[in-house]
Order: C-alpha cells, then structure tokens, then sequence
C-alpha cells in the first residue's frame, strides 16, 4: 500500500527542498518523491522546530544573540524558547543530518549553550565542547586546503622550496592541532556523559593520518 499522507508544511527534503511524505508507521525514513534520498522525517521535524524557536528567541527583542539578556522584562520569555530549542537541537543531532544542517546545529548550539550555562541550565563544559567542535570544522577546512595544495605539487625554484616548507611546516601545526582538539571533543564528551554523543561527523582521525613515508606526531 503506498503511503501518501504529507509531513507537516517545513518538513521538506534536505537535498532537492521538495515537501517530505511521513514514513509509514514504525519507520523514520521516507523516500524524496523529487530526488529519491531516503530523509529521517523526525530529525527534520525536529530539526525545524530547533530552528524556527531560536528565530523567535532572537525576534523576541530585535537584537543580537549575544545581547538579548539585557532586555528587560523578556528573559524568562527567551529563556524558556531557547531551552525548547536546545531540547529539539539534541532530539535532532541524535539522527545524521546532512552536512549543511550539522553545521548549522552546531553554530546554534554553541550560542544556545552560551546563553543557557549563565542560567545554570547547562554547564560550562559542554559551551567549551560545542566550542571546540566549531574550531575543529575550522582546523579540518584549513587542513584540507593545505592538503589541496600538497597535491597541486611543488612549483620550481627556490619560492617553490619555501612555498613547499611552510606548508610542510603548516600541516604539521594543523595536524598537531586536530590531536588536540580530538583528545579534548572525546573528553568532554565522557565528562558531560551524553545520553547518546551528538551525531556531527566532526572528528574522523582517517582525514588528518600522516601520508605514506612521514611519522606521526610525537607524543
């Protein structure tokens, strides 16, 4: 029997943007009548939700994230929305999200934790995780445009030379660096104690290993 009953209105394939069907019963995933990639309904749904209360949480008072604590009258109003938002932010980061909207849920759980951890909502060590999980996005960018120009090859003469060592030079810094923030993300982790550790597919060793024939980062 084929399944045709419509995902509420926003809930649309992440993919194409084409209006999403709701999954048949006992099921999340539902095939994009526009592209055919399977979408997890409910990490959508909630992802939306997210979303949309973070929106209203910063119309509230027409300012700046950063600032909104200072307009009178309305902080409990803000705070109950961004809690909302942060509760469907984890409901939807539970699921793999594509990657734009991982994105997306980190930038806001990193302002959504600033905010909170002054109310005592959440603590200070998951505002330094989401953090962390944003500077390592960066430090991984970085790292691939330096690898990028590895495999453009070395130009000739001697610019070529110190082109090539700094960023020898460089990728061993970004390398270093990605250790680090990998060792930190993983700590915090188990020292927050995640019901289930987000799904943000942030920190894969494979991408930062040493090329065949150089040694590893020394401990």
């Amino acid at each position: 029997m084929v399944h045709d009953e419509l995902a509420p209105e926003g809930v649309v394939c992440p993919y194409c943007g084409e209006r999403l069907l709701m999954p048949p019963p006992g099921r999340t995933w539902s095939r994009c009548r526009g592209c055919g990639t399977d979408a997890n309904v409910g990490a959508q749904l909630a992802a939306l939700r997210a979303r949309r209360l973070y929106l209203q949480a910063q119309r509230a008072h027409e300012a700046p994230f950063v600032r909104m604590r200072h307009a009178a009258g309305r902080e409990g109003d803000v705070l109950n929305l961004m809690q909302r938002a942060y509760s469907g932010l984890q409901e939807a980061m539970a699921h793999d999200l594509p990657e734009e909207q991982r994105v997306m849920a980190v930038e806001m759980m990193a302002e959504i934790t600033r905010l909170l951890s002054r109310y005592d909502v959440v603590s200070v060590l998951e505002v330094g995780y989401w953090a962390r999980i944003l500077s390592l996005r960066q430090a991984r960018r970085d790292h691939a445009a330096v690898e990028e120009a590895f495999a453009a090859g070395r130009r000739p003469g001697l610019r070529g030379w110190l082109a090539w060592g700094w960023l020898r030079y460089r990728e061993r810094r970004l390398r270093a660096t990605l250790e680090v923030l990998d060792r930190q993300i993983h700590g915090l982790e188990a020292g927050i104690g995640f019901p289930e550790p987000p799904h943000y597919d942030l920190h894969g060793r494979a991408l930062w290993k040493p090329r065949q024939g150089e040694k590893g980062i020394a401990r």
